[in-house]
């Protein structure tokens, strides 16, 4: 049975330490400054858990209540009475947050004892995610519907070089449209400080076109609210395909004055299907407040290491030592 914590419980934990996880699957550590009536929360000094283990550390992140999957609140709160989760439009359901048995939160509770890491990030905007229809051909791109994580937006970004590579290097980037000396170039520059300017009609587009079938893990964004206000995306759908015929929509992103990173995962949890394409393509759909042109700062496109996709295809990883065969021909 879901169970739900009442937003007096969060607002009374404000100062306290809590955890929360998300639907991904990714749990978060770190002292309440602010609960508000639709669950979203933020957070300050907070501990990052991963699903595969790896920690790491953000300084303050804002998390929507809908991405949540459960709070747990310290143990001198937790008289309040908990209830049944009402389903939205069954009746009205403000400050209900979805919770889970009592047994996987001890075991939440005991995951979180005694861990730490050392990455820094900051505050970001508020996001939340989508996704699109699947493809409807074996030979397009797929994505399960729980496939899409998105992490909260930070400032610096989070890179898993260990099992995961920048693979944008390989692609041939064109757009929409662009202002002279804003194109390309300065959106894979490697600098916050520069930026792609488009100079046309909506949707504006940044298509990413790979020589041959490529794996995409992840994404990453950056957008800067702060000092492009009108010019900041509301609205990114992220699409992929073989061709611009066939593009399917895989993931659509909702930004509210964002500013830094956001890094969409493409794995599903049970990575038995994985995202192979030749084109992807950004397209921004709207500005925050009606802004015509827009600015994105950076992009990044994630791919599995070499040797990763040779050992998930059953082959041993390479290795430049020379080893002795034999090999026997017949006639």
């Amino acid at each position: 049975m879901s169970v739900g914590v009442p937003i007096k419980l969060l607002h009374e934990a404000q100062g306290h330490i809590v955890t929360l996880e998300l639907k991904n699957g990714i749990t978060y550590r770190g002292k309440l400054l602010e609960a508000e009536d639709s669950m979203n929360v933020q957070l300050r000094d907070i501990t990052v858990t991963q699903r595969d283990g790896k920690v790491t550390k953000l300084e303050q992140v804002y998390v929507r209540g809908s991405q949540v999957r459960f709070f747990i609140v310290p143990d001198m709160l937790k008289n309040a009475p908990m209830f049944k989760w009402v389903q939205p439009g069954a009746a009205k359901a403000r400050g209900i947050g979805m919770g889970r048995g009592k047994a996987t939160v001890a075991r939440a509770q005991q995951q979180q004892r005694g861990r730490g890491g050392p990455m820094r990030g900051g505050r970001g905007g508020r996001l939340t995610a989508t996704l699109g229809s699947r493809a409807s051909s074996r030979s397009l791109p797929t994505l399960d519907n729980d496939a899409a994580m998105v992490t909260p937006t930070t400032t610096e970004l989070v890179e898993d070089s260990q099992s995961n590579i920048e693979i944008g290097t390989l692609a041939t980037w064109s757009l929409s449209s662009s202002k002279p000396g804003f194109g390309v170039e300065q959106l894979r520059d490697d600098s916050t400080e520069t930026y792609w300017q488009s100079d046309g009609p909506q949707p504006h587009l940044v298509n990413i076109q790979f020589p041959k079938k490529m794996t995409v893990t992840s994404v990453a964004i950056y957008l800067d609210y702060k000092h492009d206000e009108s010019y900041t995306p509301t609205k990114i759908s992220v699409r992929a395909g073989n061709h611009f015929q066939d593009l399917q929509e895989i993931s659509s992103l909702d930004f509210e004055e964002p500013h830094g990173w956001t890094s969409v995962s493409l794995t599903p949890p049970s990575h038995d299907q994985t995202i192979r394409t030749h084109l992807l393509q950004f397209a921004v759909l709207g500005n925050h407040q009606n802004g015509k042109d827009t600015h994105i700062r950076l992009i990044k496109i994630y791919g599995p290491r070499p040797s990763l996709l040779l050992q998930a295809d059953g082959l041993p990883p390479f290795s430049s030592r020379c080893e002795p065969s034999l090999y026997l021909l017949a006639k």
